[in-house]
């Protein structure tokens, strides 16, 4: 449920579809340093932009650690 993501993440803006929100653009979250894709961003879309968006957001992140 929405409800269980939102005490899992306190602190990261949860979308009103009960999805973790992103920066347009990017799989940064709210909170600086921490990045989300896959289900927890499109809602299981497919396995195809789920790998992408992870592999954008380790993109991110070794930029973000550079």
């Amino acid at each position: 449920s929405s409800e269980a993501v939102r005490a899992a993440l306190d602190g990261i803006e949860i979308t009103p579809a009960g999805r973790v929100a992103v920066k347009p653009g990017s799989q940064a979250t709210s909170v600086s340093g921490v990045y989300a894709g896959g289900d927890l961003v499109n809602g299981g879309a497919t396995a195809v932009e789920g790998i992408v968006e992870g592999m954008r957001a380790a993109d991110e992140i070794n930029r973000f650690l550079g």
